[in-house]
């Protein structure tokens, strides 16, 4: 999508995503396992926890499996990755780490985790976590 572009929609009952563009996101499985490919740009999303379901994002250089968060995953280039966590926790997984991001915290490829969230990416979540609930397609 292009630069400037915002899209913003629900997978299903559980998982709220907004993508801004210039981004590609291809969605490899949906229900109850979901997987998606970010392959650029930035993904905010919030997904409820539930029984039998997990959300995985896929990007350069990590794989980020979302446990029930406000969560923002950017892809920033060909092997890196960022990871942001406004509330709950995932886990990510790159560059020989694994990492459980616990709200508020943050992580680079090839950086160790921070106790905070770089503004862009906490603006991004905060007007995500304002927009409320997009139409259902379930």
């Amino acid at each position: 999508m292009p630069a400037g572009a915002v899209v913003r929609a629900s997978v299903d009952r559980y998982t709220e995503l907004t993508v801004i563009g210039p981004a590609q996101l291809v969605v490899e499985t949906v229900a109850p396992q979901i997987s998606l490919r970010l392959e650029s740009g930035l993904l905010v999303g919030e997904y409820e926890h539930h029984p039998g379901g997990t959300l995985r994002v896929h990007s350069p250089g990590a794989t980020t499996t979302v446990v029930g968060t406000l969560f923002a995953v950017q892809a920033v280039g060909l092997d890196e990755s960022r990871v942001a966590v406004r509330r709950g926790a995932v886990m990510v997984e790159g560059h020989g780490q694994a990492v459980r991001l616990r709200a508020g915290w943050s992580w680079a490829s090839g950086a160790v985790a921070r106790p905070e969230i770089p503004a862009a990416l906490d603006e991004q979540l905060l007007a995500h976590a304002a927009a409320g609930r997009a139409p259902s397609h379930d």
